[in-house]
């Protein structure tokens, strides 16, 4: 049996509470382990029961009548698969005009498998907004896995803090200038040309896309 794209997600948070806790959770555990991995307002336990209902019926797992009576079947899509937590900054990154300074404290965070990232201790999640990075594969509401790191090379795309604002933008570098370039099918958008005594920081790179 087939699961649809929520009951997919679901699974994949029940596998990394299990590897994170190390024990299955209660559905009151679950009901929070949703709600702080950006799954929205969940109103009743029912709802999380009716998860597990699902997927022991699809037999990706197997309960029994005791608290914390749940196992992940063998033919779980998701046994083996290894998560990192990335914490979500709480600004968006503008993909058009800078627009904010990117706030430091993060407001949640997010698990993905470890095979998106490379330094997990070093990557961030933020989300995107506006169409300047279109093109890129980058579009508004993404969610954007940045490596903190100032070894960028010409052609990456980076996080980029002009004048306190954050942008995502592809670096291009001379001797003289800095370009941030905009990849867009919207004429609206420009590049942006600095000189290297300008006040900018380049704070890393991006690594990986989660689409909306």
């Amino acid at each position: 049996m087939n699961l649809t794209s929520k009951q997919t997600r679901f699974l994949e948070l029940l596998e990394s509470f299990i590897t994170e806790n190390h024990q299955p959770p209660t559905l009151e555990e679950m009901k929070a382990w949703l709600e702080k991995n950006d799954w929205g307002e969940i109103r009743s336990l029912n709802s999380v029961k009716q998860y597990f209902d699902s997927l022991e019926s699809a037999g990706r797992i197997r309960r029994e009548r005791k608290k914390r009576g749940l196992e992940l079947l063998e033919n779980s899509p998701i046994e083996n698969v290894d998560f990192v937590h990335i914490p979500v900054m709480e600004s968006p990154v503008a993909c058009g005009n800078p627009n904010q300074l990117i706030e430091e404290t993060p407001t949640g965070s997010i698990n993905v498998s470890r095979k998106l990232v490379s330094n997990p201790k070093l990557t961030y999640a933020f989300h995107a907004s506006g169409d300047s990075m279109n093109l890129a594969g980058i579009e508004d509401g993404d969610t954007v896995l940045v490596e903190a790191t100032t070894d960028v090379k010409d052609g990456d795309i980076v996080l980029a803090s002009v004048d306190g604002c954050g942008t995502l933008k592809i670096l291009r570098k001379s001797l003289t200038t800095i370009t941030l370039l905009p990849k867009s099918d919207n004429p609206a958008h420009h590049p942006i040309y600095l000189h290297p005594e300008d006040e900018f920081l380049i704070g890393g790179r991006v690594v990986n896309i989660l689409k909306n």
